[in-house]
């Protein structure tokens, strides 16, 4: 058998091979694995338990036949593994072997190890395959062409198919099965294996719909699935779960609601103005009316949590994309949304420790979705009818740490999306110093970036402070709510630099979110002096 583990140290640059041609020879002789994913482990049979027996070559076969139960795969697979473990893993000698299979004490231990490097060669094809569709149309990548031939042969072979079958396996298959049940300890790791596989298979299938459609007839079976497992939390080793077992099925929970937005696709709606909706009239949710049948499986969806990011998607995906009579129901999946809490679950997901790394694939295709779902959030919603405003202002802060989002934004049109965010913090600034500040810092990811912050910064146009700071003798009424300043007052003094509200200027009030009544001067000052 071919190990996993020594193929991710090749693609990832951690072994002595270089060799472009040498490297794809050697991932192709890994295709049978990548072409059936965790179907390649065969459950034990009589078949290759008689090709066992029967072979002169295999040594120690009872205790072969006895892993093979333990485990839970074939016999022969077995064997292979277990000549991989004695190559990559095993420290000790072949007499030391042999004490080990002698003693029952120590072959119980030994059981254990050779379950754990099982379960690392399981994950490892997982994680070489998550780390060639990551990586396939990544122009700095040196081996790039022969990942791209690992995606066709999976696109090729309906992967996406396979991992979702994968996935409902794992959701309904217990973790003691006869060869180790009332092993307590067996049985936790074998559960948390279970929950890191469905997590990386769930990844590996977000990571693929970022470059290829979502049929509509998998997004409703993703849909009827995610729902019915409550999103991966209702599954029969729940009670078997150790904690990291646990921050899995969290993982899970986050991918899983994504892997539904991902499918909504609001990515070609957002690109497409309003005045030319023709390229969203493809869109396989509006083929045959399928949306129709979105709406039949969503309009039963309570509260819970995980599903507001699905609610908020579809609920701007009616708002766009249908004819004004067909709209009457946007209103009950945007509301169904805000129970959910929507916009505190997105906050969650970004603050989730195994996605906040910057440049990590599944991360970065996290805070794009979420980019996505807040930009046209607030084309939809009034920013007030959307929870607390810092919350709002961390979200997008920390999607805008990513570099790439933080370019888009900044080549992006500032009157529509975030921007609106990014005009509502300045429009307090200075009075209300962090969220301005905290978008701006967040942007800054380049030098590039970080001069346009510095620019914006020094060519301040307003100043915004508590109407009360001025005195009823400074300051005259234009109308309800414009005033004049009679006299100059200091603001700020810094060595040789100043802000001063000159006599003469203008400013209107408005009362913020606390309801404090706030006066916007329009004058002309460098922020970096506040």
């Amino acid at each position: 058998m071919l190990s996993t583990r020594e193929l991710w140290s090749i693609v990832t640059g951690g072994s002595s091979l270089k060799d472009k041609v040498s490297i794809g020879e050697e991932i192709k002789r890994f295709n049978p694995l990548f072409e059936s994913i965790l179907d390649f482990y065969k459950k034990p049979n009589t078949e290759s338990e008689k090709k066992i027996t029967s072979t002169a070559g295999v040594k120690r076969k009872p205790f072969i036949l006895k892993l093979s139960k333990i485990l839970d795969l074939d016999e022969w697979q077995t064997h292979e593994l277990f000549l991989n473990y004695l190559r990559i893993d095993f420290r000790g000698s072949g007499p030391q072997l042999q004490a080990i299979l002698k003693h029952d004490t120590q072959l119980e231990g030994f059981y254990l190890k050779l379950s754990e490097f099982y379960y690392k060669e399981r994950l490892f094809l997982l994680k070489c395959i998550k780390y060639f569709i990551t990586h396939w149309q990544d122009e700095s990548c040196l081996y790039r062409e022969e990942f791209a031939k690992v995606v066709d042969l999976l696109a090729s072979k309906n992967i996406a198919l396979k991992i979702i079958e994968q996935i409902k396996q794992l959701l309904k298959r217990p973790a003691n099965h006869v060869a180790i049940k009332g092993n307590q300890i067996a049985e936790t790791e074998r559960a948390n294996e279970y929950a890191r596989e469905m997590c990386e298979l769930a990844e590996i299938l977000f990571l693929y719909y970022k470059d290829f459609e979502m049929p509509f007839d998998i997004f409703q079976d993703l849909a009827l699935l995610f729902r019915r497992h409550h999103f991966g939390t209702s599954q029969v080793n729940q009670k078997l779960l150790t904690l990291n077992g646990l921050v899995q099925i969290q993982k899970f929970e986050l991918i899983s609601s994504m892997i539904l937005v991902e499918g909504i696709d609001l990515e070609v709606i957002r690109k497409t103005t309003a005045e030319d909706i023709s390229e969203i009239k493809d869109h396989s949710l509006l083929q045959n009316e399928n949306w129709k049948k979105i709406d039949k499986l969503l309009y039963s969806w309570d509260d819970m949590e995980q599903q507001g990011p699905v609610l908020i998607a579809w609920t701007i995906f009616r708002h766009m994309c249908l004819p004004q009579d067909e709209k009457h129901l946007t209103a009950h999946f945007g509301e169904s949304a805000m129970r959910c809490n929507v916009m505190l679950y997105l906050r969650h997901i970004l603050d989730f420790p195994s996605y906040k790394k910057l440049g990590d694939g599944v991360s970065c295709l996290l805070k794009s979705h979420v980019y996505i779902l807040v930009s046209m959030v607030l084309k939809v919603f009034q920013e007030d009818t959307l929870g607390d405003f810092k919350n709002l202002i961390e979200i997008a802060s920390k999607v805008l740490e990513e570099p790439i989002l933080s370019s888009l934004f900044l080549m992006e049109d500032q009157t529509g999306g975030i921007g609106l965010l990014l005009k509502s913090a300045k429009r307090c600034f200075p009075h209300a110093v962090l969220p301005y500040i905290h978008l701006l810092k967040s942007v800054c990811t380049d030098a590039d970036s970080a001069d346009i912050v510095f620019d914006s910064l020094e060519s301040q146009e307003t100043f915004t402070e508590l109407f009360g700071l001025n005195a009823v003798d400074e300051i005259s009424a234009v109308d309800d709510r414009i005033w004049q300043r009679k006299i100059s007052r200091k603001i700020i003094e810094m060595d040789n630099d100043s802000i001063i509200l000159d006599q003469g200027v203008y400013g209107r009030t408005f009362q913020d979110r606390e309801d404090a009544r706030l006066i916007q001067w329009n004058m002309s000052y460098s922020g970096w002096l506040y």
